[in-house]
């Protein structure tokens, strides 16, 4: 069985595994959000996910949306059911215990590349766990320093990646997902390890949300500010949600109350523009 203790976004998680990983290539993605490397105070007692992972394992049941997308359900227990072609969890989110099963898949790829059998599970977790804390899990790239964090907010193949790699390596929130938290009534973003073809390790950092920047593409340079309820409707097109319906007006009111909050502006940029001129002009 392997172990590891792990802060995201401030909510502390315990994860076991059984069945055949590799060790190495979950720390290098993971082991910097080590709780006790992390350096972030957790917010709540830990959570607890299992993760097993079965050779030739496939799901009962054919999921209702395409891979990578993830089909979620309330049952009548109360618990959560995410189910996609290589994984199948459960969440109870009263005990805050996760089940996971998920195929093997032999990898071949380079540690910072292989996503690792944690991956997935915990990213449908925070999807669903954060908005109990003041939270949403976000498409998006993000910059923070200690003057405080921009999101750039986009669907897939939207520029997240390009975004990222512009940046300077040491403030990349992330290429992929990020976490943005309301704290002591200020919105904050944080840094996970949910990282795509930027394929780099993150380390944890969290710091006062700036500005969100919902990302568009362009040959020219134009910046925009976005009105309320526009920025809200693009915004919640970009949260990541899997579970309809329950939970839902949670959702929509942390997303209000985000636009309400934090300047909202659209970006087009060119593949070769420079993006911290306009980080710079935010912070």
């Amino acid at each position: 069985m392997y172990e590891i203790d792990l802060t995201l976004a401030g909510v502390p998680f315990r994860v076991t595994l059984d069945g055949p990983c590799t060790p190495s290539h979950i720390d290098a993605r993971f082991g910097p959000y080590r709780s006790d490397r992390a350096g972030l105070a957790p917010s709540a007692p830990p959570a607890s996910l299992h993760v097993e992972v079965r050779p030739g394992w496939e799901p009962a049941t054919r999921p209702s949306v395409e891979f990578p997308g993830a089909e979620g359900a309330l049952l009548d227990d109360g618990t959560v059911r995410f189910l996609r072609t290589t994984d199948e969890v459960r969440w109870n989110p009263q005990t805050r215990h996760g089940e996971a099963l998920r195929v093997h898949v032999p990898q071949t790829l380079p540690p910072l590349v292989d996503a690792t059998p944690i991956d997935t599970p915990l990213r449908l977790v925070l999807s669903h766990d954060l908005p109990t804390r003041d939270g949403l899990l976000v498409h998006g790239a993000g910059y923070a320093d200690d003057r405080g964090a921009v999101a750039f907010l986009a669907p897939t193949r939207g520029g997240k990646t390009t975004t990222s790699r512009k940046l300077p390596e040491a403030h990349v929130l992330s290429d992929d997902q990020v976490a943005l938290r309301r704290i002591d009534g200020v919105w904050h973003a944080y840094a996970l390890p949910f990282v795509g073809e930027y394929g780099r390790a993150t380390v944890p950092r969290v710091a006062k949300l700036r500005a969100l920047v919902l990302l568009e593409k362009s040959p020219t340079l134009s910046l925009t500010r976005v009105a309320s309820p526009r920025a809200l409707a693009r915004v919640m097109h970009c949260v990541v949600r899997f579970v309809r319906g329950a939970g839902g007006a949670a959702v929509l009111g942390l997303s209000a109350d985000l636009v309400a909050a934090v300047p909202v502006y659209a970006l087009a940029l060119s593949r070769e523009e420079p993006v911290m001129p306009v980080i710079e002009g935010m912070l």
